[in-house]
C-alpha cells in the first residue's frame, strides 16, 4: 500500500485542519477555497514532511501555526484576509 502524498480538498467548506498526523508522507495539501480562517494549535503536529500548502481564498486571518511546517517551500495564500 502507497502512503498518500498529495490531499486535494478544495472547495469542501472544511472550516478546521487536523488529524493530518499520520500522513507521515504527505508533501502537498491543497485546501484552496474552503472556510479555513485559522490556523488551530495542533493543525500541522506530527513533523509533517509538507512542501507545498495551498490555502488560497479561504478567509485566513493569519499565518500563526505555520512555522510548525518545517519543510515547506512553496505556500499559496492569494486572496485571504491576512493582517
Amino acid at each position: 500500500m502507497s502512503e498518500l502524498k498529495i490531499l486535494k480538498a478544495s472547495r469542501n467548506e472544511i472550516i478546521k485542519i487536523d488529524c493530518l498526523e499520520n500522513l507521515k508522507q504527505l508533501k502537498e495539501l491543497d485546501v484552496n477555497h474552503n472556510k479555513v480562517r485559522q490556523f488551530e494549535p495542533n493543525s500541522f503536529e506530527g513533523k509533517l514532511p509538507i512542501k507545498c500548502l495551498k490555502i488560497d481564498d479561504n478567509g485566513l486571518k493569519n499565518f500563526m501555526h505555520i512555522q510548525k511546517l518545517l519543510r515547506l517551500q512553496h505556500l499559496f495564500a492569494n486572496s485571504n484576509k491576512i493582517t
